[in-house]
């Protein structure tokens, strides 16, 4: 995926620099692009800490599902899309 770099199994090094727009979230919204990098961040602590692909999505969607994220779609389809993206690639084969 473009933008993100996992290093080694199960993510225990990751750079996650995804726009509004990657993260498709509703990016003509002021401030989408502050809440993309939150996301960002709140992936990149997930992968290299919860050490398991459910884990570090309850980590993300925790975030995701707050009120202020989900008035930018944080919480919409697409969004957990890419992170499922990013979680297969941090955890390959994890179901």
């Amino acid at each position: 995926m473009k933008n993100v770099t996992i290093k080694g199994m199960g993510g225990v090094d990751a750079e996650v620099k995804l726009s509004a727009e990657e993260w498709q979230l509703y990016s003509d919204m002021p401030g989408a692009g502050t809440v993309a990098k939150q996301l960002n961040g709140r992936v990149e602590k997930a992968l290299k800490a919860s050490g398991t692909k459910d884990k570090a999505r309850k980590h993300v969607e925790d975030l995701m599902f707050t009120d202020l994220f989900s008035k930018f779609g944080a919480c919409d389809t697409e969004p957990r899309d890419v992170l499922e993206c990013i979680l297969e690639a941090a955890y390959p084969g994890e179901l």
